[in-house]
This record gives structure tokens, sequence and C-alpha cells, in this order.
């Protein structure tokens, strides 16, 4: 059977699995609720946006060699800590003296990992590179996730609206 494994860190964009940090932080900072950190912040993630894992994977079933393994992420990685700062800048304004001001710290989960780096040279030599960068999509992901969220709020207010009249 003809195999290609792929490995990836952390993907993220409109949409993705609401318990993830990017879109977990973006979901508590549009109901003004702080965004939390798992121990100090300091864990390291690569992040990269869905329309860049399609195209590597597209490059990789065209390109790419069976039986190989291809690590797909950015150069760059991440702190949690400065992922959540980010998505509280593209939600608004801050507090510019504290840079924690809408973040709280939690205890650390006991199996989070401290680093994911991946190295995607190989993946780069077949020709894909990332083209969305983390700083250019982080406000346009948080404007999508505030929109679903108060669409999701005006869905419920008049099903509830609708059971009180019913009443």
């Amino acid at each position: 059977m003809p195999i290609i494994i792929t490995r990836g860190n952390t993907f993220y964009g409109p949409t993705p699995y609401p318990d993830i940090l990017v879109a977990k932080s973006f979901v508590l900072l549009s109901q003004k609720s702080l965004a939390y950190i798992h121990g100090n912040g300091d864990h390291c993630r690569n992040h990269v946006y869905v329309i860049d894992i399609a195209e590597a994977f597209d490059v990789i079933m065209n390109r790419g060699n069976v039986g190989s393994v291809y690590n797909v992420g950015p150069d760059q990685e991440k702190t949690n800590l400065q992922v959540v700062r980010d998505c509280v800048r593209a939600s608004g304004p801050q507090d510019l003296i504290n840079p924690n001001a809408n973040i709280t710290f939690v205890k650390d989960r006991e199996v989070n990992g401290h680093q994911y780096g991946i190295d995607s040279s190989k993946l780069n030599k077949l020709g894909w590179t990332q083209k969305v960068s983390w700083e250019r999509i982080s406000h346009v992901t948080f404007i999508h996730r505030a929109k679903a969220f108060i669409r999701m709020s005006a869905v419920f207010v008049v099903i509830f609206l609708v059971r009180i009249q019913l009443a």
C-alpha cells in the first residue's frame, strides 16, 4: 500500500476546533472574558494557517515520494504567551502598561509538551513555503470568530424568546 506520512503542529483558521488555544482565546476575548494560559506560557508551537496546510498536502501528493515522511510547519515558533498576546491585540483595545491584563495563568496540564518544533526543510525542497503569516491572519481569524459567536448568540436569544412566548 503506498503511504506518505505528514506531521504538523498547530493549524488554525476561520472555523477551528473550539478547544484549541487560538479559537478558545478569541471566543473568550469576544465575550469580554480573560483568555488563559496553561503554566507560564513558554510552551512553543509552530502555527500554520489551514490554506497553507492544504497547499502542503497538494505539494506532497503531487511531488512527494511514497514511503516518505514530511513535516508541515513554518520556520518560526511562537510561545503560547506570544500567541495569546497577539489574540488580545487583534481583539481590540488592551492595557498598554500590562500586556497580561486580559490573560489569566492556570495550572499547567501534566501532559503538555514544552516544545513541538518541526523541520519542514524536506517539504520546502519540494517547493512548499508558508504563504500566510501568523501576523497577517490573526486579526481576520478574530473577526470571524467574533461574528460567529454573535450569530450563535442571536440564534439562542431567538430560540429563548420563542419558548417564552409559547409558554
